[in-house]
């Protein structure tokens, strides 16, 4: 089970506004660490969202550092819910590169690229939490570099979960035999 950071919870809903445009949270505003302490292997990459049309978009999450650098993205995940659903991948193979290690402790940006402004975004809080971008083309997949973007007043739901990074030597544990019984019900 992962332990996640970034805007985990739900509030309200807004639409996109644009198509093909980064939202990033702001980390003059809001800063989210990873859980834990040495390397954490990303188990989920999600956004809270929904379609408003009966057409089908895709979203992508992306992992960035402090300084604005892509680390990390998702697969492009399909949104062809008409109700609110967490989308992305929930497969460490399925980002870009596979099974990325973030470090516990360490600050790092989520960002939401958007295929259609169709796509509507759950929000936590009104606040001016995030930064945004349009026309940032989707096919051409997210910014090398966050751009310096806009101010936006809201705190998308968008997460990040780890699971402490696997390695090492692994011991199993001696357990008690038990011997199997055959209880059939007698009538």
């Amino acid at each position: 089970m992962p332990t996640y950071f970034g805007v985990t919870t739900v509030g309200g809903e807004t639409d996109s506004g644009n198509t093909n445009y980064l939202m990033w949270h702001n980390p003059a505003v809001v800063a989210y660490n990873c859980p834990g302490s040495g390397n954490q292997t990303i188990q989920e990459l999600s956004a809270h969202v929904r379609y408003n049309s009966a057409a089908t978009y895709h979203v992508r999450i992306c992992v960035y550092s402090a300084a604005g650098a892509l680390l990390c993205q998702s697969e492009s995940a399909v949104v062809d819910n008409a109700t609110y659903a967490w989308k992305g991948t929930t497969n460490p193979a399925n980002t870009d590169p596979a099974n990325y290690n973030l470090v516990g402790g360490t600050q790092y940006i989520l960002c939401l690229h958007i295929e259609n402004a169709d796509t509507r975004i759950a929000y936590a809080v009104l606040t001016a939490a995030m930064k945004k971008t349009t026309n940032y083309p989707y096919s051409g997949g997210p910014a090398a570099t966050l751009p310096a973007g806009n101010n936006y007043i809201a705190n998308f739901s968008i997460r990040c979960g780890v699971d402490a990074a696997a390695g090492g030597l692994s011991i199993p544990v001696a357990r008690p035999y038990t011997q199997a019984v055959n209880r059939a019900a007698v009538y």
